[in-house]
């Protein structure tokens, strides 16, 4: 399956806020430590490092989206990357780079109770496990004969809320 790999940022905080998603999956060092909810928090958590969203559409995922968050970054550190499903055909002018979509594959997270992971799972992913996982494979040239490859990894929670 072909899709498209689309930057993000850098933006605001409150840009990011803005972009419409079923689901949002955070992580930030103070505090509860990862988070699960249908909305960030009107203000950014002091410590957060990443996040995840994605838009589930009548059963189907639109877009998944992974989010850096890094005081050295340009702006104010918030960069990503959106992958767009369902970009098979030739759609006529949708931003991005078309990306060969790994096949799915459904993963099982660590629980907090299993002893396998030492971080306070707050009330909002208690039990949340089963996600399903797309990678992206992209490789270049980088200079003379050196050849660059890098994975870049999206998830979505296999249930939850979705936009109708």
């Amino acid at each position: 399956m072909n899709g498209k790999l689309v930057g993000l940022g850098p933006v605001t905080w409150a840009q990011l806020v803005a972009i419409p998603v079923s689901e949002w999956l955070w992580l930030d060092m103070d505090g509860a430590g990862a988070h699960r909810a249908p909305s960030l928090t009107s203000e950014r958590p002091a410590q957060i490092t990443h996040a995840w969203g994605w838009l589930r559409k009548s059963g189907s995922m639109e877009y998944a989206l992974r989010v850096r968050i890094d005081k050295d970054l340009p702006g104010e550190g918030i960069v990503g990357a959106f992958l767009m499903f369902g970009e098979d055909e030739d759609d006529g002018g949708t931003a991005g780079e078309t990306v060969a979509i790994g096949s799915p594959r459904q993963v099982t997270g660590w629980g907090d109770k299993d002893g396998r992971v030492a971080a306070d799972f707050s009330g909002s992913v208690a039990g949340f496990t089963e996600y399903v996982l797309w990678e992206v494979r992209r490789t270049r040239q980088a200079s003379g004969n050196e050849v660059e490859s890098s994975v870049l990894q999206f998830m979505a929670a296999t249930h939850g809320n979705e936009e109708s």
